[in-house]
């Protein structure tokens, strides 16, 4: 995925937020017999396509095809067809897809790195199609189900680009998994994974580079009325896949399907032939018998050039080639090897499943054939590609500390919640350390205590921590992403800040260049539940991280409560202590002074953090960490003397 995330940075100067993975493919039987909702076998094929994307903060959208070295853009709000705009309309019909059922989109840029065009088949537009799809709704975090999705995907093909839909060609590129083919089923919508377990197989696909020329017009066969009659012949079957198969008694489907002309009756025949073939090839695929696939596969091929025409005499000399490897007397009942051409996408083209030790051999045999100056085209050793996916994501290397102690309640709740999602390191005060702000230890070593595999505890403060975390090597090599501090057990809101070690250790790793998350709960009923926030924490760690500046940590603050009504953007508000300090001589003559003080006053706008915190919502606020200086109004600096 490195090229597409290479040109993804050239072309927008940015990172992708995803990128996607989505393979093409081809069918294997069945591709003709969707109008009549029935079954195709279909397989994944490693010629993938990859969609990058970010997003803009504007409602344009760009589109880049890398290796057509071609641009394209529109606007979210007014998406139109424009012929000119060729492989990109595919894209904005996703796009709309999604609109139009009601999802909130927000601008783009998207990336296509395809070695193989959208012009040479392999289902290349729709990968495009489906990845799109599939990588918009991960990036945006869309609350979409698959199901939605591909109902997503079938409006923008029917009503966006007043296409059909291809059901079988949008779940391969979705959940074709390695070493299996996919079954998919027009009636239910449903798909199913049937392996493909023979090791000592290779699937090849050679292009018999044949003008694609349409023999007959398969719309005049994919009328209303011919559904009725196939659907008169449905048989229920509770045993076989789909519950149902075609009549095969002669004299009851003679009947049916007299009413219609003898090349329609023909055609008809040959669909309910190929619903067949596909249901024995699935069969003998689940018991692991390839003799009885490979008949299916080449009764469907027999089926497919004679009576629904569509063969042509380059590719039946292709399968001929294959049938003279090897041949014996038990060819017929046990073939070794099978082949059959393959759908309207690919002009003529012919697939063949055989021996990994007879491909050279294949190879020979077909290097003889030329048709005027062009050979053949053999793309060799096709493997089942594995489904859209997203690119593994790198874990984040994450510090955790805190001022409450390293068996501080709130970082163990914090860290049992991250761990899942990153690389989790502690370094934490081995006792309390509230409100010791930036207090640092500069004139004695600090003792550190081991508490379990990369969890370190410290004689020193939060800052302390993160100090001695990023610049030694405690922790081997390891590089951080970002320091989290929390969850403290009190609020950090406002003036809280100033003080607290909490903050600081999120302040102090932004002046390393670090981005630094503090987290931190206050209670109104006297109960402490940690678990809620730190569960958002882990579930938002990535767009935490994003949301820190060169300049600035982010600090999120909560009410201890089981479940949060939001989460707001907020200002600081002012806190004041109500500080008061009593001085008393002790009998010994020593004087100390006694901190006391009333409850906390707080004062804010209406997006302040402590007005989020006491409407049940979740605060987050982006802090400066730097000190900056106030402008000296011109009039005050003449009173300033040597």
């Amino acid at each position: 995925m490195k090229p597409v995330i290479e040109a993804h940075r050239a072309e927008y100067e940015e990172d992708p937020e995803i990128v996607v993975s989505v393979p093409s493919h081809m069918h294997l039987i069945g591709e003709h017999s969707w109008f009549f909702k029935d079954k195709t076998l279909s397989m994944g094929v490693n010629l993938p396509v990859y969609i990058a994307l970010s997003f803009r903060d504007d409602g344009a959208l760009r589109f880049y095809f890398v290796q057509m070295k071609d641009r394209k853009r529109a606007i979210l709000t007014s998406l139109k067809f424009r012929k000119e705009d060729r492989w990109s309309n595919a894209l904005k019909g996703m796009i709309y897809g999604f609109t139009s059922g009601g999802f909130e989109l927000r601008g783009m840029n998207v990336t296509i790195y395809s070695e193989m065009l959208p012009s040479k088949g392999f289902g290349i537009t729709t990968a495009m199609k489906v990845g799109t799809a599939y990588a918009i709704r991960e990036a945006m975090d869309l609350k979409c189900t698959d199901v939605q999705l591909l109902q997503a995907i079938e409006r923008g093909n029917k009503l966006f680009l007043n296409s059909q839909n291809f059901m079988a060609a949008n779940c391969t590129a979705l959940y074709a998994k390695k070493g299996h083919f996919v079954l998919t089923d027009y009636a239910t919508g449903e798909h199913d994974l049937v392996p493909f377990d023979f090791p000592d197989k290779r699937i090849l696909l050679t292009d018999a580079r044949v003008q694609r020329v349409m023999v007959w017009n398969e719309e005049v066969l994919r009328q209303p009325e011919n559904v009725l009659l196939l659907g008169e012949l449905k048989e229920r079957k509770s045993h076989v896949y789909g519950g149902w198969v075609y009549e095969d008694n002669p004299t009851e489907v003679n009947e049916v399907l007299g009413v219609v002309n003898e090349i329609t009756r023909h055609r008809l025949l040959c669909i309910m032939r190929e619903h067949k073939y596909v249901l024995d090839a699935v069969n003998y695929l689940k018991k692991n018998e390839f003799g009885g696939f490979a008949r299916s596969v080449n009764s469907s091929h027999k089926n497919m050039r004679d009576d629904y025409e569509l063969s042509c005499a380059e590719v039946d000399w292709i399968l001929k080639r294959l049938s003279m490897i090897n041949p014996n007397l038990n060819d017929m009942r046990n073939p070794n090897s099978c082949g059959r051409i393959t759908g309207k996408g690919f002009g003529r083209c012919a697939y063949t499943i055989l021996n990994k030790d007879d491909i050279p051999l294949f190879k020979e045999k077909l290097s003889a054939f030329t048709r005027g100056l062009t050979k053949l085209n053999l793309r060799t050793e096709f493997t089942l590609s594995t489904s859209a996916e997203k690119e593994p994501k790198k874990r984040l290397n994450i510090l955790l500390t805190n001022d409450d102690g390293i068996e501080g309640a709130g970082l163990l709740s914090l860290e049992k919640a991250l761990r899942p999602v990153c690389n989790v390191y502690v370094l934490a005060p081995d006792g309390n350390r509230s409100a010791v702000s930036n207090h640092i230890i500069m004139h004695k070593p600090l003792r550190l205590t081991p508490h379990g595999k990369n969890r370190w505890a410290s004689e020193g403060n939060p800052v302390d921590c993160v100090i001695c975390a990023l610049k030694s090597k405690l922790f081997g090599d390891v590089q951080f992403d970002a320091v989290v501090s929390g969850i403290n057990k009190g609020a950090n809101m406002g003036t809280d800040i100033v003080y607290s070690g909490t903050a600081a250790a999120s302040r102090q790793s932004v002046l390393y260049g670090k981005p630094g998350i503090a987290l931190s709960v206050e209670t109104y009923d006297g109960s402490w539940k940690f678990a809620p926030l730190a569960d958002f924490a882990a579930k938002n760690l990535e767009k935490l991280v994003a949301l820190c500046t060169k300049e600035a940590f982010v600090n999120v603050n909560a009410a201890s409560r089981d479940a949060y009504d939001g989460v707001s953007f907020t200002s600081t508000s002012k806190r004041d202590y109500r500080d008061k300090v009593d001085i008393q001589t002790e009998t010994d003559g020593a004087v100390y002074g006694y901190f006391t003080g009333g409850n906390i006053r707080t004062e804010g706008a209406d997006d302040s953090d402590f007005a989020a915190v006491t409407s049940g919502r979740i605060s987050v606020s982006l802090i400066q960490a730097e000190p900056t200086s106030v402008r000296i109004p011109c009039k005050n600096l003449h009173s300033i003397v040597l």
